[in-house]
C-alpha cells in the first residue's frame, strides 16, 4: 500500500491533468444520465481510483501496452475507469436490492 501511495506522489502535473480531464468529462456525461450531483461526485470518486488503480498496477508489473507514456496514461487510465463505473454499477444495484428486500410491498387493489 505504501507503494501505491509513492506512485500517486511521484505523478507529474501533466499525468494529473490527463487523469483529471478524463474524469471530468466522464463526471459530465455522468451528470446528464443520473441527474443526481451526490451520485455524480460518488461515480467521479470512483473513476479517479479506477484509474489510478490500473495505472500503478500497469507500473508494478511493468505492462506497457502502447508505446508513448502519454498514450498508455489515457488507454490505461480509460481502462480503470470502465472498470470502476461496472463496479459501481454492481455495488449500487447490490445495495439497492439489499434496501429493497425489507421494504414491505404494497399490493393494488382491485
Amino acid at each position: 500500500m505504501s507503494n501505491f501511495y509513492t506512485y500517486i506522489s511521484t505523478l507529474d502535473m501533466s499525468m494529473w491533468m490527463i487523469i483529471i480531464s478524463l474524469v471530468t468529462v466522464a463526471g459530465y456525461i455522468m451528470q446528464q444520465i443520473v441527474k443526481s450531483h451526490m451520485l455524480t461526485v460518488v461515480f467521479m470518486l470512483a473513476f479517479q481510483v479506477g484509474a489510478l488503480v490500473i495505472n500503478y498496477m500497469s507500473y508494478e508489473l511493468e505492462v506497457v501496452p502502447l508505446p508513448g507514456p502519454e498514450v498508455n496514461l489515457i488507454a490505461l487510465s480509460t481502462i480503470g475507469m470502465t472498470a470502476a463505473l461496472l463496479i459501481s454499477l454492481l455495488v449500487m444495484r447490490l445495495v439497492n436490492a439489499m434496501v429493497n428486500t425489507g421494504r414491505r410491498k404494497v399490493g393494488h387493489r382491485t
